[in-house]
């Protein structure tokens, strides 16, 4: 059957027709609306996958009872006991391997990874590349390690852990938002580059910017985004399961990207590894504000929303936020396709920004001023500018502004 336009835009299914069938969980399957897995198709000709599942670059390995590499002070590869590996079906296809399966925390963080990849090489214009690839030629991948943290990347491997490790009830590699997290990491390492020393600014940006890769890439399941604009009847200045980045109930999320915070309130800590994520949480949440309003400059233009009530909801605070619920459950009610054309189109054009802001950026010379002066050249390059004033006002309430002269 001919792929519909609609869904050939999203990345989950656009190689339906000649890609290779795995299952993946969008969202951890307790969160109501999830719980079930949903068939995706990745960019890779049945066959060409093998057993583990592994391809020419990355492999994946289910180890048995290892504890994480920091903890054991090992590198890979992993050379232990190692559980039953994910095999394909005669037709090359994984998506025989049900969630009871031992073999489908395998099958599905592998998938999760190679689709992340795939959405954000779209955006990129190339291919990533391992920035450890002269040590390792292929990323190791360890689903379920006795691991306290949620999900770790770095040199050769990712690992992820479990919700509460002590029951290993949880596993964060069957949370398609951690891992696409974690993906992230690896994307922005080969982007802008690792310096061998890495400010805490550089790395607040990085956890920044790997909730972004996350959030465009959860936005490449129709589902979600369904799920997405009937819960919010299209305000997107909510908590949603778009905002809470690596959602683990209903009141819980390791990150939230609409916050109300600002640089000169985050809080310090002496240890860079937590205050990292008080540095991360104000650019994370100017760049969500970017990317709403250019969601909602796409209501305008398709005539889903008038222009007040797009100004009205960037000017709203607090609970004037909820004043403007009915209006906008009106105005999805009539116009719900126009809502996911738009959100579709933003998410492609915010996408794109991230990706040339990124190339833009220096690793030996990155501050916030500098990425936002990066995003208004990548701006001015892609849309000729349109985007500055939402750039420069999103942020500037943030107290991040771009280098003085731009």
């Amino acid at each position: 059957m001919p792929r519909s336009p609609t869904n050939a835009r999203y990345f989950s299914t656009r190689y339906e027709l000649t890609g290779t069938r795995f299952l993946i969980y969008p969202q951890l399957k307790t969160l109501k609306g999830f719980d079930e897995p949903e068939l995706v198709y990745i960019d890779a000709a049945p066959g060409t996958i093998q057993t583990g599942p592994q391809d020419d670059g990355i492999y994946v390995v289910d180890a048995e009872n290892k504890m994480s590499y920091d903890d054991s002070g090992t590198w890979p590869p992993y050379a232990g006991p190692r559980r039953r590996p994910a095999e394909p079906d005669a037709n090359g296809h994984f998506h025989h391997i049900a969630p009871g399966d031992g073999e489908f925390s395998s099958a599905m963080v592998f998938a999760a990874i190679r689709l992340v990849l795939s959405i954000w090489e779209h955006y990129l214009g190339r291919k990533v590349r391992w920035y450890f690839r002269d040590t390792y030629p292929r990323l190791e991948v360890i689903p379920r390690v006795l691991l306290a943290k949620n999900a770790v990347s770095k040199f050769g491997y990712i690992e992820c852990g479990f919700k509460n490790p002590t029951t290993r009830s949880g596993p964060y590699c069957q949370n398609f938002d951690v891992v696409a997290h974690e993906v992230g990491h690896l994307i922005l390492k080969d982007v802008i580059g690792n310096p061998p020393y890495r400010t805490v600014a550089f790395r607040a940006h990085e956890e920044a910017a790997a909730d972004l890769v996350a959030m465009i890439a959860l936005l490449h399941f129709r589902s979600v985004v369904q799920h997405l604009l009937q819960e919010t009847k299209g305000n997107l200045y909510s908590v949603n399961v778009l905002s809470r980045t690596g959602e683990l109930s209903k009141a819980t999320q390791i990150r939230k990207a609409f916050n109300n915070k600002t640089m000169s309130k985050a809080k310090w800590d002496a240890n860079p590894d937590d205050y990292k994520y008080q540095l991360a949480a104000p650019f994370t949440g100017g760049a969500f504000d970017v990317f709403v309003e250019i969601y909602q400059r796409h209501l305008v233009r398709r005539g889903a929303i008038p222009k007040r009530l797009a100004d009205d909801s960037y000017n709203a605070l607090g609970e004037d936020i909820l004043d403007l619920q009915p209006a906008f459950a009106k105005r999805f009610k009539r116009k719900g396709e126009a809502f996911e054309a738009a959100l579709l189109s933003a998410r492609d054009e915010f996408a794109r920004l991230l990706a040339r802001t990124w190339a833009k950026t220096s690793m030996s010379d990155l501050t916030y001023p500098r990425v936002i002066e990066g995003m208004i050249a990548a701006d001015l390059d892609l849309h000729r500018g349109r985007n500055i004033a939402i750039i420069r006002d999103s942020f500037y309430w943030r107290e991040i502004l771009p280098v003085k002269g731009r």
